[in-house]
């Protein structure tokens, strides 16, 4: 089963970088960050935020991001660290300064401080669980709404996004138990892009 988990997420670690590397060039000639996030949950933390890097086209992003649950949420303090993908799939421009983005990715987390765990703790049982609990993958689908209003001069845009998220745990357990219903394992979030200058 430890296998299993290792090959995916090799495999989604190797994805990831392959697709990154594909836009290394578009990324090298872009500005240096092209946004600030802030983000209310999707896995990532009860609020995370960080920075993100755009491609001059708009296609691919890449965003780091430092995510926090306080103790009263997760029973006790977790902070988080990420690494999101995302690639957009389609965009519907509604106006000369309004644009809607559909987007799909993954995210690569690690849990640090709290319950989680990377080795397996001396007192569990050999296959206790599947995974460990400090590392995660996590796909997600979005959608963004993009606005260039004048109001905002210091900016070059403001972004709504909502994600609908799950976590690679999640979706093996849904997988080998019937009691689990796709419905249960997937998790909103929302949150705004703003894009500098």
């Amino acid at each position: 089963m430890k296998d299993l988990f290792f090959f995916i997420v090799t495999v989604g670690l190797i994805a990831s970088n392959a697709f990154a590397t594909t836009y290394a060039d578009t990324l090298r000639s872009t500005r240096l960050p092209s946004y600030v996030t802030l983000q209310f949950a999707g896995n990532l933390g009860f609020f995370s935020s960080g920075i993100g890097l755009r491609t001059r086209a708009g296609t691919y992003d890449v965003t780091l991001q430092y995510g926090y649950t306080p103790a009263s949420i997760g029973g006790s303090a977790l902070h988080t660290i990420s690494s999101k993908n995302a690639f957009r799939l389609y965009s519907l421009r509604l106006s000369k300064k309004h644009m809607l983005s559909f987007y799909a990715g993954i995210a690569l987390s690690l849990d640090v401080g709290g319950r989680p765990f990377f080795f397996m703790p001396r007192n569990m049982p050999e296959d206790y669980y599947n995974f460990p609990k400090s590392i995660h993958l996590i796909p997600l689908l979005g959608i963004k709404s993009g606005l260039t209003p004048r109001w905002l001069k210091p900016l070059d845009g403001l972004e709504v996004f909502v994600e609908a998220t799950t976590v690679d745990a999640y979706v093996w357990y849904a997988f080998i138990s019937h009691e689990v219903n796709l419905t249960e394992i997937i998790t909103l979030s929302a949150g705004i892009n703003l894009i500098l200058n």
